[in-house]
């Protein structure tokens, strides 16, 4: 809490800028205890436009609302409306999450409310498609992330797969078939020992890290594409219920845990 400190005189020609501010631990000094000549404001943080001086009490006190508002400092919020006449001001609640304030009442247009809607499906899909994944294999529980990136990897691994099969590289020995390809020794040794060895580390969730066979991996990455293919088709469902909405009533029912 500071002390601003304004002298009188000059509040009352319309200067609302202190001649002093003190720090709450700072004793106030006896020039400033003259309450003829001075007025002290205790507040946080101080705003000339939104205070105001009272002669007649001589103090600093907060601007009303109203005063805000006919200043342009105050915004009308949504739903919110002010009696010029009447000087008050009057709330409408929303009726639903849907309706769209046009500064006079609140309105909803259906294709509005159906983008709307349709855009909301999209992000739980999204949220459904790159969920964990827990599985169980050899009698243990794995959970994997399965972001986009962690989808790329999973894939990666299948792609590698895929071609060292179009090379008709199966297993170890067939590496030597590559020898063609000039590829260096040490990168045909990798290649070796990643199809003898048929294992992969990944790191889950938990950032622990374990050892996975490459059937394991894939399985994992068909199971992710299974599960996608569920969320996708549930998706399409909730979207053709939206198409044949015609109430806002009919597209609150859309629901989708």
């Amino acid at each position: 809490m500071k002390k601003y400190i304004f002298e009188i005189e000059r509040l009352k020609q319309g200067n609302m800028f202190p001649t002093n501010v003190l720090n709450e631990i700072e004793n106030l000094p006896e020039e400033y205890k003259q309450e003829d000549k001075f007025t002290i404001l205790e507040a946080d943080d101080f705003d000339f436009r939104l205070y105001r001086y009272d002669e007649n009490e001589n103090k600093i006190k907060e601007k009303t609302k109203i005063q805000l508002y006919k200043e342009k400092l105050y915004i009308l919020q949504p739903g919110e409306k002010f009696d010029e006449e009447k000087e008050e001001f009057s709330l409408q609640e929303k009726p639903s999450k849907y309706h769209i304030w046009n500064g006079e009442e609140w309105k909803f247009d259906i294709d509005v409310v159906k983008t709307l809607k349709r855009n909301e499906l999209k992000k739980i899909r999204e949220e459904k498609v790159y969920k964990n994944l827990i599985v169980n294999l050899d009698g243990n529980s794995y959970e994997f992330q399965m972001k986009e990136k962690d989808v790329h990897n999973f894939n990666g691994l299948k792609n590698t797969l895929d071609i060292l099969k179009t090379l008709g590289i199966t297993d170890p020995d067939d590496v030597e078939k590559l020898s063609s390809f000039h590829i260096p020794e040490n990168i045909l040794q990798k290649i070796q020992l990643f199809l003898k060895t048929r294992k992969v580390a990944w790191i889950l969730v938990d950032n622990s890290t374990a050892l996975f066979d490459f059937e394991q991996i894939l399985l994992i990455q068909t199971l992710f594409y299974l599960r996608k293919e569920e969320i996708f088709l549930e998706f399409c469902k909730k979207t053709a219920q939206l198409q044949k909405a015609v109430s806002i009533k009919d597209i609150e029912k859309i629901k989708w845990d």
